[in-house]
């Protein structure tokens, strides 16, 4: 059988509801992640594991909607298999409304004074990413690439690493990486950079990022920092025996795809838009004129 993806997110790349009939719909997320894998999804297939977003997956009457389901792909030729993690209201409310997002997301973009530390919540997160860990670990065979995605699974690199040491694991963390001097204030931090390190391959979104993430990992986690591989800053760590690269990648779209579907607009919306709006010099004027009732000089 040949390698399969196997991709990691926190929410569901397609809305699974229930029609008037009471059978299974599915219905494409059009926006966010699943826009900019697009192109490996539909050359290859495979797995996508994640969370609905929904806090209620029981529904007050009729059939729960299922764990598991294929969504074909354009073509025909390949499915999507979705596979669904269910949380309850309470899992949800720590792992992803409270540690996630209220501890991880306001360190990382140095919102200090909004950070929350809850050891209950920390706990929560590891049981999680956990249950993702093993849902991969129930699809996983020989050969397999995992791609993990965000802050939301940070543990999850390490915990496959655990089982399957062999494993290929890609991991792209899609915020900013705060400077070491805010992380030390994060009690697990050691433990979610363990858990980043999991990886192979370890995507920021800028050189900036890449470079605060090998000086926590050096100076706060004791980890062997390669010299720079590339004018992005991108390097090597090495910690507990494995080497995983660091780079400023993150996936995006199609740019000469959407580039010629612009060039190729006759009289479309666009072109109405940029008529309405009138032309650029009057959109740098227009702008020159807001920066300066704003102060900004």
């Amino acid at each position: 059988m040949a390698a399969k993806l196997i991709l990691v997110s926190n929410r569901e790349p397609y809305l699974v509801k229930r029609g008037a009939g009471g059978e299974v719909q599915s219905q494409r997320v059009t926006a966010g992640l699943l826009g900019a894998l697009d192109p490996a999804i539909n050359a290859v297939g495979g797995h996508w594991i994640s969370w609905s977003g929904f806090e209620r997956e029981a529904p007050r009457q009729g059939e729960a909607l299922p764990e598991r389901l294929a969504v074909p792909l354009p073509g025909g030729e390949r499915t999507l298999a979705l596979r669904r993690i269910p949380l309850t209201e309470r899992e949800a409310s720590l792992y992803h409304y409270g540690f996630a997002c209220r501890t991880l997301w306001p360190l990382m973009h140095l919102q200090l004074g909004r950070v929350q530390f809850d050891p209950e919540a920390w706990r929560a997160y590891k049981r999680v990413n956990q249950r993702f860990a093993d849902a991969v670990l129930d699809v996983y065979e020989p050969g397999d690439r995992v791609w993990v995605h965000d802050f939301h699974l940070a543990l999850v690199p390490g915990m496959l690493r655990a089982v399957r040491p062999e494993a290929r694991i890609g991991f792209s963390w899609h915020i900013p990486w705060a400077p070491p001097d805010a992380l030390r204030a994060l009690p697990w931090c050691r433990e979610v950079v363990d858990g980043v390190l999991g990886a192979d391959v370890l995507g920021l979104a800028l050189p900036r990022y890449v470079r605060q993430f090998l000086a926590t990992a050096e100076e706060l986690c004791g980890a062997a920092i390669g010299a720079p591989e590339g004018s992005d800053g991108s390097g090597a760590v090495t910690l507990g025996g494995r080497r995983t690269h660091v780079g400023a990648f993150l996936p995006g779209c199609d740019f000469a795809r959407w580039a010629e579907r612009a060039r190729a607009a006759r009289g479309g919306r666009a072109v109405r838009l940029r008529r309405n709006l009138g032309a650029p010099l009057r959109w740098r004027e227009n702008a020159r004129k807001a920066a300066w009732k704003l102060g900004i000089r």
